[in-house]
């Protein structure tokens, strides 16, 4: 195509705008930047993967010219990629998974699932994690009240044998966690002497009588004396108040 040759865009209105177009390429020049086409004689020809002008031929997934994709099984594979995170932290869970195709080799590195023989592809499942056994330990209670508050009481708690799961704590049976000491559940507490009350040696009283003869009476006595009965009078002046 000459250098002179033009071409005219109409648009809308009266108003014309004139492009000038290159010049024509050299023969074998692609016509896409993405395509195996090229350019000759001024016209865009399809060219195969095979490099031949006419060809229909394409590429297929495994990358073989004019092939039907059975090819690349041996060289690609399906392998189980975890999408969600694990059900138990230890002792055997279980996480989703889902097939990506990937390529053999020392990365492995995920390709198109075409690649991949469609009929052979694994469908959404379960996949083992964590399958390290669990840690047990003793798991110990706040202490109880006191039985009394001084002279001596006791004490107890819970402790039982459990093992962790992420958030999760599970109650075993004690033998699970044998192979450590289990912590005592009683004790004693608040053994320090109550308060008692103390008494001191009672004090000498002495009573002053005051005798008034108007309020006086008299009492008579016997006394023995000597194994021989003697009859006394003795009067006694009581103090009446």
């Amino acid at each position: 195509m000459s250098r002179d040759a033009t071409d005219a865009l109409q648009f809308d209105g009266d108003e014309t705008i004139v492009v000038q177009l290159a010049d024509k390429v050299e023969d074998g020049t692609r016509c896409y930047s993405d395509g195996t086409d090229v350019c000759i004689a001024g016209e865009c020809m399809k060219v195969g993967c095979d490099l031949r002008v006419g060809s229909n031929k394409n590429t297929d997934a495994c990358g073989v010219c004019g092939g039907n994709g059975s090819s690349c099984q041996s060289r690609y594979f399906w392998s189980l990629e975890s999408i969600s995170a694990c059900s138990k932290s230890c002792g055997g869970g279980f996480k989703r998974a889902v097939a990506v195709c990937r390529s053999v080799g020392a990365d492995e590195s995920v390709v198109e699932d075409s690649y991949c023989d469609t009929n052979g592809r694994p469908e959404k499942t379960l996949m083992p994690c964590n399958t390290h056994p669990c840690t047990t330990k003793w798991i110990t209670g706040e202490w109880n009240v006191c039985s009394a508050s001084c002279g001596g009481g006791s004490r107890t708690r819970s402790v039982f044998c459990a093992e962790e799961n992420g958030n999760e704590t599970i109650k075993l049976a004690d033998h699970k966690c044998s192979g450590t000491h289990k912590p005592r559940t009683q004790e004693s507490c608040n053994t320090v002497s109550c308060p008692m009350w103390e008494t001191d040696k009672w004090s000498e009283v002495r009573v002053h009588a005051i005798l008034h003869e108007s309020e006086t009476r008299c009492a008579r006595v016997h006394a023995r004396r000597h194994s021989v009965l003697h009859v006394m009078y003795m009067y006694i002046c009581v103090c009446l108040l």
